[in-house]
């Protein structure tokens, strides 16, 4: 692929945002010695260099695990935890000792083997979670291997600012052992949405894209990258003229935050005086506070699976107890919904494995899994009712089908507050408890479901794959995953009506939600609370002052009459371009 000035180069969005720099690249790692038979070698020489160098890298992972919870917290820093696993795993050092020692080969090329053998097996794998956990792996390897190199390249970034961080593979503690301040964008081949690496990256607040395979290999130290991570889009090395546009358009961005974040802590009111809720979508201590800071009125979604992606077990019930317990005292006098955890679908555990399933999504997954493991289940809700006593925490189930299965968390958060009565715990005796309305079933059930529960709230991201019969991974198919289907339309106006009817709270947290192109037609519709990143906070409470309730609710009458996703898709961009001037900004 070759890469022209100006010319724009499209990838895929990890990280949000734009930033303008040079790039500042580092190697996967360096050149990898053949395996070689040596008869002279000394093989005690070469096992205690193994020995060195395992030593020497235990230490490395104790300083970043210390480095990154006081900057993110003690359940991101547990990412360091699993490395740690995989240096101490006997059977791993095992199987270097035996080339050194049967093949007699050095220990450079016995960890470059033992490399090659886990990057097969891992790349076999089906699921995108346990190709991403490999990532760990190789990164333990790769430091063992040579750990001055990246000494050399951390030595060298300190010294800078406003870098580029380009690398093919950006692994866990390349980011976490770097000067978070020297760059402000990453571009990078592999490495999944769910990698620890993008994980800690969003954490940061660095944005970030993921291009295609080649593109990094022909970027120099130095090149001048323009990375806008909104547009899932990088421009390499462009002229003069082009340069100074992406730093105006830079400078321009970052002045446009600016002035809405002087607003942030306002609350969201429309040009007719309609007030909404804009609540915040989190998943660690630093979402919780960065929330916080942007303005956002309470957690609308509290996703726990971060946590137990970052432990190398199941977190116990005081692990999670001290979580969310922080999660409300951040919040004291809002409401903080904590979803119990969603496993299935693209997202897994690495002491958890999950059956490979023909069709993942509609699989054992969610609340089936929490069905099947009570005793997991019941630590969760216990810590969750725990929890209650420091704030306004309510309880949200996922993947909610009908009124039975409502019925069955409510059996078993039954069972829990028995148990806690009994273990002279206290715990929230009167929580809120709602629904996850994310399949087709649940909303023809509705009238089934409301009254069981105290709120609603809606997945987009899965109800629009239900409802269009579409795998959104799938990228074959990926064009017709569309939230301005004229049948996901009618399906939001039938949640919110129902649950207006029925006097029942619903919120909206999936990613239509954080899709401004989508606001007036959710205002429209009904939509009162919002659930998004706690970065687009401010922006959307921006969009919604600029926006007619009234007219939205009009334009949404009109738009429900069309039949096909384009001319829908065309009214809400002419009725949004004209609503908020700083539309292109956003999308």
């Amino acid at each position: 692929m070759e890469i022209k000035k100006t010319k724009k180069i499209k990838g895929v969005l990890l990280s949000p945002g734009v930033a303008v720099g040079a790039a500042f690249v580092v190697l996967r790692h360096p050149p990898i010695p053949a395996g070689k038979t040596l008869p002279e070698l000394d093989a005690e020489a070469e096992l205690d260099k193994l020995r060195d160098s395992i030593g020497e890298v235990k230490k490395e992972l104790a300083f970043l695990k210390d480095q990154v919870s006081s900057d993110l917290g003690e359940e991101q820093s547990a990412i360091l935890d699993v490395q740690m696993l995989v240096v101490e795993d006997i059977h791993f050092v095992q199987e270097i000792e035996k080339i050194i020692r049967e093949q007699r080969w050095t220990y450079e090329a016995a960890i470059g083997e033992v490399l090659r053998l886990y990057e097969e097996k891992f790349e076999r794998a089906a699921n995108a979670y346990l190709r991403d956990k490999f990532f760990d792996v190789k990164d333990v390897l790769l430091r063992m291997l040579d750990r001055g190199y990246l000494r050399e390249r951390q030595k060298a970034l300190s010294k800078l600012r406003n870098c580029i961080l380009v690398s093919e593979q950006i692994l866990p503690t390349t980011l976490l052992g770097f000067n978070k301040k020297a760059f402000d964008g990453i571009v990078t081949v592999t490495g999944g949405l769910g990698s620890h690496a993008v994980i800690l990256a969003r954490s940061y607040g660095i944005p970030a894209i993921g291009v295609a395979k080649g593109v990094t290999k022909r970027i120099q130290d130095g090149d001048v990258v323009f990375l806008d991570g909104y547009e899932s889009a990088l421009y390499i090395n462009p002229d003069e003229a082009a340069r100074q546009r992406f730093q105006r358009e830079t400078e321009d961005f970052k002045a446009y935050h600016l002035r809405i974040e002087r607003h942030a802590a306002e609350k969201a009111k429309t040009h007719d005086g309609v007030e909404l809720k804009i609540t915040a979508n989190c998943g660690n201590l630093d979402d919780l506070n960065q929330a916080l800071a942007t303005g956002a009125e309470g957690v609308g979604l509290f996703r726990t699976e971060l946590m137990f992606y970052s432990k190398p077990r199941m977190p116990t019930e005081d692990e999670q107890y001290a979580l969310y317990r922080k999660a409300a005292e951040t919040f004291p006098d809002k409401t903080v919904t904590i979803r119990t955890l969603d496993l299935g679908g693209d997202k897994a555990l690495p002491y958890f494995l999950l059956p490979k399933q023909v069709n993942p999504y509609l699989g054992w997954r969610s609340l089936k899994i929490s069905f099947d493991h009570p005793h997991e289940f019941k630590i969760q809700i216990k810590a969750i009712l725990r929890a209650g006593c420091h704030g306004r925490i309510q309880m949200l189930f996922p993947m909610v089908t009908n009124y039975s299965d409502v019925s069955k968390c409510r059996e078993y958060i039954a069972m829990c507050e028995e148990e806690l009565r009994e273990e002279a715990k206290p715990f929230d005796e009167n929580m809120q408890i709602g629904a996850m309305i994310e399949t087709p079933s649940a909303v023809t059930c509705l009238a089934h479901i409301l009254p069981e529960v105290n709120f609603i709230s809606i997945g987009t991201n899965d109800l629009i794959q239900h409802i269009l019969a579409v795998d959104r991974d799938n990228p074959r198919v990926s064009e017709f995953y569309v939230a301005h289907h004229p049948a996901v339309l009618m399906s939001l106006k039938t949640i919110l009506t129902a649950a207006a009817e029925a006097h029942c709270p619903v919120s909206l947290c999936g990613e239509m939600a954080s899709q401004v192109i989508y606001t007036k037609i959710l205002l429209g519709l009904g939509l009162r609370r919002f659930s998004v990143a706690p970065s687009l906070v401010p922006i959307l409470k921006d969009v919604l002052r600029h926006l007619d309730a009234r007219k939205a609710e009009a334009m949404a009458a009109e738009i429900l009459k069309m039949k096909t996703s384009e001319e829908i898709i065309a009214q809400l961009r002419s009725e949004m371009d004209h609503a908020y001037p700083d539309m292109y900004r956003v999308v």
